[in-house]
């Protein structure tokens, strides 16, 4: 038989193998908690990061078409600016060029009230100034252009904002949730 010192080591080593044992499969149950809690953890980012992507993806999608949209109204609008332009030189080939209706070639009348007992008649040339010559207020071919040019360069600007517009007002309109 064993001697009480024997035993009392045979117990003090069943104490330690036991408590070490035990620390170990404590430790590992803690481990496996924490791994599980990881794992849900991460499960549940994944499932917010597809959702987000998603979300993105559709955004994106979106903003594409709207651009898509807004490039093809854009590019009709400066088709149709090009025509304009296009008919307005023609009328002005037809017509003989551009006129500007406040500019004459003739001699003002004076158009004062004479004083009373007066007889004022206009004079021979005056009257003779009346007919037009068909060239009053004829504005110079490079004129003429520089305005249809400069004209047409205005309507590009206010079409382009027009499409600015509505890019902003489309971005910023209140999404339904």
């Amino acid at each position: 038989m064993l001697n009480l010192p024997g035993k009392i080591l045979a117990f003090l080593a069943c104490v330690v193998i036991s408590a070490a044992a035990g620390g170990w499969g404590v430790a590992r149950y803690k481990n496996n908690q924490w791994a599980a809690e990881v794992a849900r953890i991460q499960n549940e980012a994944s499932a917010q990061l597809q959702e987000a992507n998603a979300k993105l993806i559709a955004a994106e999608r979106a903003s594409h078409e709207l651009s898509t949209t807004l490039e093809v109204k854009n590019g009709q609008t400066k088709k149709e600016l090009d025509r304009a332009l296009a008919d307005n030189r023609r009328l002005m080939r037809e017509r003989g060029g551009m006129r500007d209706p406040a500019a004459t070639n003739r001699p003002r009348l004076d158009c004062r009230v004479p004083p009373a007992g007066s007889a004022a008649v206009p004079p021979a040339s005056a009257a003779a100034a009346d007919v037009p010559d068909g060239t009053e207020g004829l504005l110079s071919a490079e004129t003429s252009e520089w305005l249809m040019v400069y004209a047409r360069r205005a309507d590009e600007a206010a079409a382009y904002a027009a499409t600015c517009y509505a890019w902003i007002s489309e971005i910023t309109k209140p999404k339904a949730p």
